[in-house]
């Protein structure tokens, strides 16, 4: 929905003044993001209580990611760093609460149509919860309906982390494409 708004104070639309376009839906879907960001589902509830919301809005935010170094010392002891980034990226409010471990915010936003295959630069969502280590959320977005992409590609996620539960849970999903040749009818490994 396009609305406009004059750049003046006062009351009404005067000569001169500057009108100019809002895009109410962009905005509240915007602050969904930001509440869903800042893990207050007060804010959150009513912004999808407004019926311009769009739960699937992709909108720039900053994500904290957290990243572990090691470092190995042959005459000194290794040394373990922890350190935290920040990066503007696009995300959806599904994936800020998969990102952030919020289970109450992921089951909500599904409830009231959240796409579980959206596809971000990040990944799915279900790509963050395997990411941010959150086996809840992995079942619960599994039994979403995550497709066999984001499963596959949240498979490849839990092998670089070494998520052996989580990928326990996505080979048991159904939804892994089996390594089995077609040419010589046995598995391969590929």
């Amino acid at each position: 929905m396009m609305v406009l708004r004059h750049g003046g104070g006062g009351g009404g639309f005067l000569a001169g003044k500057q009108v100019v376009p809002v895009d109410y839906e962009a905005e509240v879907s915007q602050r969904l993001l930001e509440a869903s960001l800042s893990n207050d589902l007060k804010p959150v509830y009513e912004c999808l209580a407004d019926p311009f919301v769009d739960v699937n809005y992709v909108g720039a935010v900053c994500l904290k990611i957290c990243k572990t170094e090691v470092i190995l010392r042959e005459e000194s002891p290794s040394e373990v760093r922890v350190y935290c980034e920040e990066f503007r990226t696009d995300v959806t409010a599904l994936f800020i609460a998969v990102h952030n471990g919020n289970v109450v915010l992921a089951r909500k936003l599904l409830s009231v149509g959240a796409d579980v295959n959206q596809q971000l630069f990040r990944g799915f969502a279900i790509t963050a919860a395997v990411r941010e280590g959150h086996l809840e959320i992995l079942e619960i977005l599994l039994k979403a309906g995550a497709s066999q992409p984001a499963c596959e590609e949240a498979l490849l996620e839990a092998s670089i982390h070494g998520r052996a539960k989580f990928a326990e849970m996505l080979m048991g999903s159904d939804l892994i494409r089996s390594p089995y040749c077609h040419s010589c009818s046995r598995h391969c490994i590929m």
